[in-house]
């Protein structure tokens, strides 16, 4: 091809101008380019973002846990043991700024399934006190707080003050065995700082413990009171014994009516050898027994018993004869009566004293004695004292 036939063949390429751009030399333009750069960098930074999130989830996790172990978990334990030893409740010393103490004891035994009662017969009271001031809390909201009942082992410590170590004793009936407490006083609110122990009854003996006793206790259950004073003291009252209620019908009296069978006595068990000793004289009631005492004296009565009466079963007897809230008082018909009854301290007078009852014994014509009371017939294990004899008891004895 000539040179005249290049140039035309350039000639015929159309213009390169803006009416007529040349579509093989064309550009994009800026705005494309930036945001094909823009969506490229998001890619990328949100592929960056997916490949360290679990690394960064890692890393705050164990940074989070490790300053919950550091610092806000002994805080809680700290706030914890302080609950739970009561250090907002206690005053200088180591004293309970409050505390509930028992008004009056439980019985020395109780049957079971029978109404939890103090040993008059009266219902056991239970109250809130200050500690500083030895005062009862008479008002504001501690004097209407709620209670709970709870039975604890009789070997437990009353003077422990932790509440820790107070629940970690509260008993737990035996297995296929009711609650230990039932009734509808289990919970009560004090009033004026007061509460009665009323319609509670224990369900079990507590021959499976190893004293053979329980404790009743009272503990502050009001979650608003406790929110305020984290520790109160609890109430713990003296051992006691519960016995199955099917022993009930040979129950001790305390005190006696007089008019309750001699056996009612402590130390005198029913049909036992005492008893009938006792009965084949005429003496079947505590009236007869108290009677007979002033009236022929105590060792002559100690002889209707029969030979070998052990003087605590004897002491313990008489006294609880003369807890009668009123006894018949023997009238001698002679003054010779009066001057021997008064007499006391002197061993040669108390030695001819015996010869004579034994002569009067032997006069009568007596029934033979038993010799001995059977030992399982009663219960000696609880001697009283001699508060309740007369002023010649003692040496008489």
């Amino acid at each position: 091809m000539d040179a005249k036939g290049k140039g035309k063949a350039k000639a015929k390429m159309p213009p390169n101008d803006d009416d007529n751009p040349n579509p093989k030399r064309t550009r994009p333009s800026s705005s494309r380019t930036k945001a094909g750069t823009v969506a490229e960098d998001d890619r990328s930074l949100v592929d960056l973002l997916s490949r360290i999130q679990p690394l960064l989830s890692n890393l705050v996790h164990k940074e989070v846990k490790n300053a919950l172990q550091t610092h806000v978990h002994p805080l809680l334990k700290s706030l914890r043991e302080r609950k739970e030893m009561g250090e907002e409740a206690i005053v200088e010393g180591g004293i309970e700024k409050f505390k509930l103490a028992f008004c009056n004891q439980p019985a020395n035994t109780i049957f079971t399934n029978n109404e939890i009662k103090a040993e008059n017969g009266e219902a056991v009271r239970v109250a809130i006190y200050d500690t500083t001031t030895n005062a009862i809390v008479r008002t504001g909201p501690l004097s209407s707080a709620l209670v709970g009942l709870i039975l604890l082992d009789g070997d437990y410590d009353e003077t422990n003050r932790s509440l820790s170590e107070l629940k970690r004793n509260i008993l737990s009936p035996r297995d296929g065995k009711r609650p230990l407490l039932v009734g509808d006083g289990i919970k009560l609110i004090l009033e004026n700082g007061f509460a009665s122990i009323k319609c509670v009854c224990i369900t079990d003996n507590s021959s499976w413990m190893k004293s053979k006793k329980f404790r009743l206790g009272v503990m502050i259950i009001d979650e608003n009171i406790l929110a305020m004073y984290p520790t109160i003291g609890a109430a713990v009252s003296q051992p006691f014994r519960a016995m199955d209620h099917r022993g009930e019908v040979n129950k001790k009296h305390h005190p006696p009516s007089i008019e309750d069978e001699v056996w009612r006595l402590e130390g005198i068990g029913k049909d036992g050898a005492y008893h009938k000793n006792l009965s084949s004289h005429g003496i079947k009631t505590v009236g007869a027994f108290v009677l007979k005492h002033q009236e022929i004296g105590p060792t002559a009565l100690k002889k209707l018993l029969g030979t070998k009466v052990p003087k605590k079963t004897w002491m313990m007897m008489v006294a609880n004869a003369f807890e009668c809230q009123s006894y018949p008082i023997f009238e001698p018909s002679s003054e010779i009566y009066l001057s021997l009854n008064n007499v006391a301290g002197d061993e040669a007078f108390n030695e001819g004293l015996d010869i004579l009852e034994q002569n009067n014994l032997e006069y009568a014509g007596l029934p033979p004695l038993l010799t001995s009371e059977s030992p399982a017939s009663y219960d000696a294990t609880a001697a009283t004292g001699m508060q309740a004899f007369t002023p010649n008891t003692i040496n008489d004895i």
